[in-house]
């Protein structure tokens, strides 16, 4: 076959293929074409449709956990806000019981300072009538042993003896008084 006949046969097909009554295939295809645009406008209706569902459904989750969230964040704060209250009430506590305990600490420790200095003191008070009373009797026996001499040579001790605290209680009395101390000191 040569390349006309092959033309002319193809062109033979085509003129075979369309039908006689051209009006009704144009009915036929506008029919479907109007069939095909009513399912793509269905079509496209429906995919609307579906995206407003998937939108309704992706806020409606957001929705969720944003609740859930908040929720869990409210519940975080309440939870903190609980553990801070009872950190500081621990502390507020153990601050007092520390308080206490110190003031019962500078109590104790003032308390036996005060017994120390009472008993230091009264020590030193017995030490000092002790030495005082050495030192009188010192004094009185010297004082009565140079009386003594001096009355061997004069022969007159009683003015003398009678002078002394051992011979005379309401002088000893004013000669041992603390007022006296003041005195012995300077």
């Amino acid at each position: 076959m040569t390349v006309r006949n092959q033309n002319i046969s193809e062109v033979t097909q085509l003129v075979d293929g369309i039908p006689d009554h051209p009006a009704e295939s144009l009915d036929k295809i506008l029919g479907q074409a109007q069939k095909a645009y009513a399912a793509y406008m269905d079509a496209t209706r429906e995919v609307s449709r579906i995206y407003r569902e998937n939108e309704m459904q992706v806020a409606e989750a957001y929705r969720r956990t944003k609740q859930r969230a908040n929720a869990a964040f409210e519940e975080d704060i309440k939870q903190a806000l609980k553990a801070r209250a009872e950190k500081e009430h621990d502390a507020r506590k153990a601050y007092q019981e520390a308080r206490e305990q110190a003031e019962k600490n500078a109590a104790e420790a003032i308390a036996m300072a005060i017994k120390t200095r009472d008993e230091v003191i009264t020590k030193s008070w017995d030490n000092q009538k002790v030495i005082l009373e050495k030192v009188w009797k010192k004094y009185t026996d010297t004082q009565l042993l140079s009386a003594k001499q001096e009355l061997d040579t004069n022969e007159n001790i009683e003015p003398i003896i009678a002078l002394s605290g051992a011979t005379d209680p309401v002088l000893a009395q004013l000669w041992d008084n603390l007022d006296d101390n003041i005195y012995d000191s300077l």
